[in-house]
């Protein structure tokens, strides 16, 4: 049996990458194949990958996907850029509080 904290820090982490993976998505959708956010959306889908071979291994279904019906597009390619400095921001912030 697997740890709950075990199964929801996963959950936490595969929900971020969703997310992550849907705004990229929104922003190539909007202004096109941008190179920075082409390469970081497959990142993210690498990330999601294996997320779900971890929850698989364990026997746990994961979070379904509904990040791309909730990510609203961003007004400017300017923004989207920003977002995704202060993005990465977050995550390495809260990374660095985890012990």
């Amino acid at each position: 049996m697997t740890d709950r904290d075990t199964i929801e820090a996963l959950s936490e982490a595969l929900e971020d990458e969703y997310k992550a993976r849907a705004a990229y998505h929104k922003v190539i959708e909007r202004f096109g194949p941008a190179r920075a956010f082409a390469n970081i959306v497959d990142a993210e889908q690498r990330h999601v990958e294996a997320l779900l071979r971890q929850f698989e291994r364990l026997g746990e279904a994961p979070p379904s996907d509904e990040w791309s019906k909730r990510v609203a597009a961003l007004e400017s390619l300017a923004r989207a850029c920003r977002d995704a400095v202060e993005g990465v921001i977050r995550e390495v912030s809260h990374n660095r509080t985890l012990p």
